[in-house]
């Protein structure tokens, strides 16, 4: 891939954060463009398989907060408890 191709596809992808973030997409809008991002880097960047198993397993985990369960029980609640215990 060499180091020319590895910045293109950081700047591709931060590029993309970037743009979703200031256009303020909803979650299951932003986590399918970077599904097909993520897709688009996998056929035509040739990366490491470590490198490639660490982005797949970071998508699974976006993933699994579009499902407002998993979401609520595990992630909000969490930062919930966290603001009472810390408030006066």
């Amino acid at each position: 891939m060499g180091l020319i191709g590895f910045i293109v596809w950081i700047l591709v992808f931060f590029t993309t954060l970037v743009v979703l973030c200031y256009k303020a997409v909803e979650l299951r809008t932003a986590t399918i463009a970077i599904g097909v991002l993520l897709l688009v880097f996998t056929v035509f960047g040739n990366p490491s398989n470590i490198l490639l198993a660490i982005y797949w397993v970071m998508f699974a985990l976006l993933v699994s907060l579009n499902i407002p369960e998993i979401r609520r029980n595990y992630v909000s609640s969490q930062i919930l408890k966290f603001y009472k215990a810390v408030l006066p």
